[in-house]
């Protein structure tokens, strides 16, 4: 088993990770896929600026996410939260509004 900071190599980013998460519905899923990855920024260091999703339902997601390696920044975000959150289908995508606990 490998540890959740062992990075891919051979990357274009310096940090490569692959995300899943679980959720009842739409709205858990986002919670759960967002804290997710703020629990992997937190404990390796990383800050992760784009996604690629490679299997999306409305109660499953896996996604690889690209980052830079420890050491550039800190995040301040605690947690993503159920307050006001909105998930909403448009003609070509999805869009939501999620309020973060700093």
């Amino acid at each position: 088993m490998t540890s959740l900071c062992q990075l891919e190599s051979g990357k274009e980013a310096s940090a490569v990770r692959d995300f899943e998460a679980e959720g009842i519905d739409r709205k858990t899923l986002l919670v759960n896929w967002l804290n997710e990855i703020l629990y992997a920024e937190q404990t390796c260091g990383e800050i992760y600026d784009r996604f690629r999703i490679s299997e999306a339902s409305d109660n499953r997601l896996h996604a690889r996410l690209y980052g830079q390696a420890p050491g550039t920044t800190a995040s301040h975000i605690k947690a993503a939260t159920f307050h006001d959150l909105e998930v909403r289908k448009t003609a070509e995508e999805f869009e939501a509004t999620v309020v973060l606990d700093v």
